[in-house]
C-alpha cells in the first residue's frame, strides 16, 4: 500500500506502480512549485478550471492552478497470466501462459479513457490490476481458440503464432477502451498433462510395433536364407518316382538333416501328382 503523502522518488522507482492520482496539494507545496518527471513517466494533470493537459515523460509540472495530477508509466509493462481449465478440439484438458507487455498511450484522449476505466474511484493502479482487468478477455480468446485445435496442435510451439495472434484479438477492445496498447506480440505457450500421457502411450505402442514387425522380417529373411541354402544342398538329388520309400528313407540314407525332408516333399508332390495322372 502506498503512504496518503506522495513521495515522488519512492512511487517511480517501484516497478509494480503503473499510475497515481493525486491531489496538487500533495505534490506542491510554497517551497515546491516545479516537479521534474522521471524520464518513464508522464503526467494529465488537471488545472482548477477543468481543462486537462498532457505532460510529457521528462518534462516539468509547474503549479499553476493545479486542481489534480495522474503520474502514469509510459515505459512497457510486463504482465504474466496462467489460464487453466482449458480444452481442445478432443477434450484434452489444458492450460496456457500468457506473456504480455503493454504500454500507456500518452495522449491526451487515450489518459482520459485510462483514468476512468482503470482507475475510477482508485488512487493507484499497479500491474495486478492490469491482469485483472485484461485477463477474463485472455480467457475467453484462448478458451475460444483451444476449442478450435486439436491437442497436437496447441502443444507444439510451432503454432504459437496462431495462439498470440488469438490473444491480440481478445484483448484489442478492452485496451482501446482504456488507452493502453500492447508493446509487442504475446507470447503464448499450451501445456497438456493429458494430452502428453496419451500421446505418450501411443508413441510406446508405435515402437513396439515397429521392433515387432522388424522382428518378423528378420524371422522371415533367416527363414528364406536358411530354405534357399538348403535348396541349393538339394540340387543333383532326384527322387525316383517309383521309389516306395519316400523322403524320409531318403533322408536318412544320404545323412542329410531333417529339414530337408520339407523340401524334398515339396518336390515330390507335382511328381506324384503326374503319376497319377498317368494311372488314371
Amino acid at each position: 500500500m502506498l503512504s496518503a503523502r506522495f513521495d515522488p522518488q519512492r512511487f517511480f522507482q517501484d516497478r509494480e506502480n503503473v499510475a497515481l492520482r493525486v491531489g496538487a496539494g500533495e505534490v506542491f507545496g510554497l517551497l515546491k512549485r516545479t516537479l521534474d518527471l522521471p524520464a518513464p513517466w508522464a503526467a494529465l494533470v488537471r488545472w482548477a478550471s477543468g481543462a486537462v493537459e498532457v505532460i510529457r515523460a521528462g518534462g516539468v509540472i509547474e503549479n499553476r492552478d493545479l486542481d489534480e495530477v495522474m503520474f502514469v508509466r509510459v515505459t512497457p509493462v510486463e504482465l504474466a497470466v496462467s489460464v487453466d481449465d482449458l480444452a481442445s478440439r478432443e477434450g484434452y484438458a489444458c492450460r496456457a501462459e500468457v506473456s504480455l507487455r503493454l504500454r500507456l498511450v500518452p495522449e491526451r484522449g487515450d489518459l482520459v479513457a485510462f483514468q476512468e476505466s482503470m482507475l475510477g474511484s482508485r488512487r493507484v493502479v499497479q500491474t495486478k490490476r492490469l491482469l485483472e482487468y485484461l485477463t477474463a478477455a485472455i480467457r475467453e480468446g484462448l478458451s475460444k481458440y483451444a476449442g478450435e485445435q486439436d491437442g497436437a496442435t496447441l502443444v507444439d510451439p510451432r503454432n504459437a503464432d496462431s495462439a498470440a495472434a488469438a490473444v491480440t484479438l481478445a484483448v484489442e477492445a478492452s485496451c482501446f477502451a482504456s488507452g493502453l496498447s500492447l508493446d509487442a506480440t504475446p507470447t503464448v505457450r499450451f501445456e497438456s498433462d493429458s494430452f502428453r500421457r496419451v500421446h505418450q502411450a501411443e508413441q510406446r505402442a508405435s515402437v513396439r510395433r515397429a521392433e515387432h514387425e522388424a522382428a518378423r522380417q528378420v524371422d522371415d529373411a533367416l527363414h528364406k536364407a536358411r530354405a534357399d541354402h538348403l535348396d541349393e544342398r538339394l540340387r543333383g538329388i532326384d527322387v525316383p518316382t517309383n521309389d516306395k520309400r519316400g523322403a524320409a528313407v531318403l533322408v536318412r540314407e544320404i545323412d542329410c538333416p531333417p529339414e530337408l525332408l520339407l523340401v524334398l516333399r515339396r518336390r515330390e508332390a507335382p511328381r506324384s501328382c503326374a503319376t497319377r495322372g498317368r494311372h488314371w
